[in-house]
């Protein structure tokens, strides 16, 4: 069995639409996880003022005050997730740019290399969700099963 792989003009064509793809991807994703951080980082200001404006009417703030702090946090950790994940594919892409350009091996190796790693970490972010959707959706029946036999009762 030979280990040379070698990719007709068809399959260049396919990576090269692929690149192209990446790449564009990549750099909207950028622009999401700054706009995402920049969302993060000016939510407590955005509350507290529409907290004000909605104290006018109300005695007390709608909003508990370490909660602000708390999604703020929260957001900045997506960010810098979705950071990671679209400087794998942007690194991808580059790499792969410069392999189809000049036949080289290594850069299409390396390119590949970031290719697994993206779909490896969206593996594994998809897992940590579905794990948090079961862990809600139980918690959900338990308050409901708790809820019928406290009326019961």
């Amino acid at each position: 069995m030979s280990s040379e792989i070698k990719l007709s003009p068809l399959a260049l064509n396919y990576l090269n639409t692929t690149q192209k793809w990446t790449y564009f991807l990549s750099i909207v994703g950028f622009a999401f996880c700054g706009l995402l951080a920049l969302f993060a980082l000016f939510f407590s200001t955005i509350i507290s003022a529409l907290s004000k404006f909605s104290s006018e009417f109300t005695s007390s703030s709608p909003i508990p005050i370490g909660a602000t702090s708390f999604v703020s946090v929260f957001y900045l950790l997506i960010a810098v997730i979705c950071f990671i994940l679209y400087l794998y594919l942007y690194r991808f892409s580059v790499r792969l740019k410069s392999a189809l350009n000049n036949s080289d091996d290594i850069l299409l190796e390396a390119g590949l290399k970031h290719f697994k790693s993206y779909w490896q970490l969206t593996g594994i972010l998809t897992i940590v969700v579905l794990g948090f959707y079961f862990i809600a959706v139980l918690l959900a029946i338990i308050g409901v099963s708790v809820g019928v036999m406290s009326s019961v009762v």
